[in-house]
């Protein structure tokens, strides 16, 4: 368990953890502010031991160390998959250094894209034709960011849907804090 905690904060490379870090700032900003840092911490470490359990199960056999926050990461991509779906994407195609062009787009669209990429990618990787990314990390956590967002709504909607008692259990500003459109 320690291992794959631990597995989290190493990378392979420069260009590894800058992929990370970058997707970690398009995303996770607005998943802090809606959930809170602690919650947010919670659901970074949960995703990346189910992205790290997905990844092991499927791949039991591989002499690969598995590292990175791709699974961690991916369950922050999940959660704001669920928490905001229409959000604006600008797609760009680069060729080199040159933008052949931009493609406007929405998170489901985008991240829904990202996301079947992932799967095939871990089919093609689970059929032996390269094994250097830990695509099954990617879905697992996923995966995780998803339910996790999705329970979060569903306990945020129904404290809101009972009636005033006269004691508030969340009070308006925590629901204004979490913005959940």
């Amino acid at each position: 368990m320690l291992t794959a905690l631990t597995s989290m904060f190493l990378h392979a490379g420069f260009w590894h953890i800058a992929g990370n870090l970058w997707f970690l700032y398009m995303f996770g900003r607005r998943v802090e502010r809606s959930l809170g840092t602690p919650l947010f911490i919670l659901l970074y470490l949960a995703s990346g031991l189910a992205g790290t359990a997905l990844h092991f199960a499927l791949n039991r056999t591989s002499a690969i160390p598995c590292v990175g926050a791709s699974g961690a990461i991916s369950g922050i991509l999940g959660c704001f998959f669920v928490l905001f779906p229409n959000a604006s994407f600008d797609l760009e195609i680069y060729f080199g250094w040159w933008r052949l062009k931009r493609i406007r787009s929405n998170t489901l669209a985008a991240v829904g894209a990202w996301l079947v990429e992932q799967i095939l990618l871990g089919l093609l990787s689970q059929a032996g034709l390269f094994a250097t990314v830990a695509f099954w990390a990617h879905v697992g956590g996923f995966v995780l960011g998803v339910l996790s967002a999705l329970i979060l709504k569903s306990l945020i909607a129904g404290e809101a849907a009972k009636p005033f008692t006269g004691r508030a259990v969340m009070s308006k500003s925590d629901l204004a804090r979490l913005d959940l459109r």
